[in-house]
């Protein structure tokens, strides 16, 4: 990432004066704003350059950016960097409820290269980006956008997502074609009934992490679908592995959540901020995995802690902020 946008920065810069005197000249409309992916901070600096408005646009969490921004605090504050073992599994009060090992890492990476790459991005955000663009809204990332804007006092935020329902149909997006045939399997089953697993859309896992959560979920009793994409295991052939017949009906070929650097913090949002999911640890088992559907109440319609829910009139809960 460090190189592509060194790498990039003249070139864009150049491009994009051509562009605008292009358009000062009538030879099509002038640029009135760019739009640039936040990660791609030269871009961003290269814009405010040339003396056009810029956003950065997000595909990543609200709290993703609030932990980004939050870094140069860790550092002056002394959370960071992790010395020892126990600190790891403890909250960090900036970024509640985020401990150390929930923080933004890039596995193959050292940690120095990803702070300096966070740093840029805090550094553009602040200083080139005239607002942010998010892929979320305020009903879930209430508290983490009023958390950026008392960073970004002078930006602009937007949340808009979620973004793929402002495209068109699912089929003309995406990294695979979308399997289908699971549709009236879930139709025959009541709402809010089937526990959603996917592993991303880039992740892979050995075929002994495959078997023991394959064997985990089957093994609780309750109804699931299981994303698994071509090329998902690894050392065997891109197509669905044989599973046992209780499997079958409910595993299906498609696409899956991106999986990035910010893995960790919306993990740590999921199950501790949000409560919808369970947290089974970096090392996990057949009888952990069914354990934890269990305990969880998959199936059921879960509130936000401390929020209130109201009963409707069919019985079911509601969530209300």
């Amino acid at each position: 990432m460090l190189a592509l946008n060194a790498a990039c920065e003249a070139p864009f810069r150049e491009a994009l004066r051509w562009v605008v005197r292009c358009g000062q000249v009538g030879r099509w409309r002038e640029v009135a704003c760019l739009v640039v992916d936040g990660q791609w901070y030269a871009a961003l600096t290269a814009a405010t350059e040339v003396g056009v408005a810029a956003l950065a646009l997000l595909i990543d969490s609200a709290a993703t950016l609030h932990c980004m921004l939050s870094y140069s605090r860790l550092l002056s504050s002394g959370y960071l960097p992790i010395t020892r073992q126990e600190s790891r599994d403890k909250v960090l009060p900036p970024v509640e409820p985020l401990r150390g090992r929930d923080l933004i890492r890039v596995d193959g990476s050292d940690a120095e290269r990803v702070r300096e790459i966070i740093a840029r991005v805090d550094n553009a955000m602040r200083t080139a980006a005239m607002g942010v663009v998010f892929n979320t809204f305020r009903a879930i990332e209430k508290p983490g956008l009023h958390k950026i804007q008392r960073q970004l006092v002078t930006r602009a935020t937007f949340a808009i997502g979620p973004m793929h329902r402002l495209l068109g149909a699912p089929e003309e997006h995406g990294l695979h074609a979308p399997d289908r045939g699971c549709v009236a399997w879930l139709h025959a089953l009541p709402p809010r009934s089937v526990l959603y697993v996917s592993l991303g859309s880039v992740a892979r896992i050995d075929r002994q992490v495959f078997d023991e959560m394959a064997l985990g979920l089957a093994g609780n009793g309750v109804p699931f679908l299981w994303i698994i994409r071509p090329g998902f295991i690894t050392g065997i052939a891109d197509e669905a592995p044989p599973l046992p017949e209780p499997l079958t009906a409910v595993v299906a070929n498609g696409r899956g959540k991106p999986c990035f650097g910010d893995q960790k913090v919306n993990a740590r949002y999921v199950t501790h901020q949000w409560g919808v999911g369970k947290e089974l640890g970096e090392v996990f088992d057949r009888d952990r995995v069914a354990e934890a559907v269990k305990a969880d109440g998959w199936g059921r319609r879960r509130c936000h802690k401390g929020e209130g829910s109201s009963s409707q009139g069919d019985g079911k809960a509601e969530c209300r902020g």
